[in-house]
Order: C-alpha cells, then sequence, then structure tokens
C-alpha cells in the first residue's frame, strides 16, 4: 500500500508558516509604539529574525510537498518514508511500537512510529487519516513481521 502526502494539508502549513514569516518581518520593520531599551530592542530582533528564518525554511519544506508529494508505503519488507529529499525504511523488526498520537484538542492527530534504534517518527500530513494509516501499519505488521521466540 503507498498513501501520498496530502497537498490540502500541505498548502495549509504552508499559509501558516508564511504568516509566521510575515509576522517575524513585520516585528523587524515597524518600530513599537514605545522605544525599547537597547537591550530589549535586539532581543526583539534576534527573535524576529530566527522566527523568519526557521518558519522560511519549514515553508520550502511545504512548497517542496505541493511540487511533489512525499509517499509512505506500508509492505512486506516494513515501512518507507519517502519526502524526494529524504528516504528512510524500517523493517518490520526495526519498529518497536506503533501508537496513534492526539493533538491539544485530543483528537487523533499523528500516527508515531518507534524504531528501536532510533528517535521515534510522527507520521501526519498523508491522504489517509492517522487511524487508517496505524490500522495498516498493524495489519501489514501482523502479517509479515516475523515473530522471534528467545
Amino acid at each position: 500500500m503507498t498513501v501520498r502526502e496530502s497537498r490540502r494539508q500541505a498548502l495549509l502549513r504552508l499559509i501558516g508558516c508564511l504568516g509566521f514569516v510575515t509576522a517575524c518581518v513585520w516585528m523587524l520593520k515597524v518600530p513599537p509604539p514605545t522605544p525599547l531599551s537597547p537591550d530589549r530592542a535586539s532581543k526583539v530582533t534576534a527573535i524576529g529574525v530566527i522566527g523568519a528564518m526557521f518558519f522560511g525554511v519549514l515553508a520550502l519544506r511545504y512548497v517542496w510537498s505541493l511540487l511533489n508529494p512525499g509517499t509512505l508505503t506500508i509492505s512486506a519488507d516494513g515501512i518507507t518514508q519517502n519526502l524526494g529529499w529524504r528516504r528512510r525504511h524500517w523493517n518490520w523488526g526495526e519498529i518497536d511500537k506503533v501508537e496513534l498520537g492526539r493533538t491539544a484538542g485530543n483528537l487523533v492527530g499523528f500516527c508515531m512510529l518507534y524504531p528501536v534504534a532510533s528517535l521515534p517518527v510522527r507520521l501526519f500530513g498523508w491522504q489517509l487519516s492517522a487511524g487508517e494509516i496505524y490500522d495498516a501499519i498493524e495489519e501489514t505488521r501482523a502479517k509479515y513481521a516475523k515473530v522471534e521466540i528467545s
């Protein structure tokens, strides 16, 4: 089974990033209503620059997703996430567990993949819901993962 990244979700995230970039640039360009101390002014400048750079780079990632959506492949060999600029593959034996993650509103928002030898990976932004991805992973994992008996 192969799932593509959702262009709709990428567009919404891109709009959000561009909003933050705009706010950060505004912080740099528009003088505050009351003069700031030099120390505080340098902090505002640093926050504006760092924020604009961070959300600008993140916006580029979502532009990439709009132009060339990545894929998530769930197969007998394991799970492959190919975002175009980064490809990762986990064999079934390399995956400790899979869980559904909840957002601040306590809604199911993403699927968490816990590889044995690396940091957790959040799978979100696909054309299927987090629950559908979780079900597909667990179903395929049960079918193809080798059970080791010690």
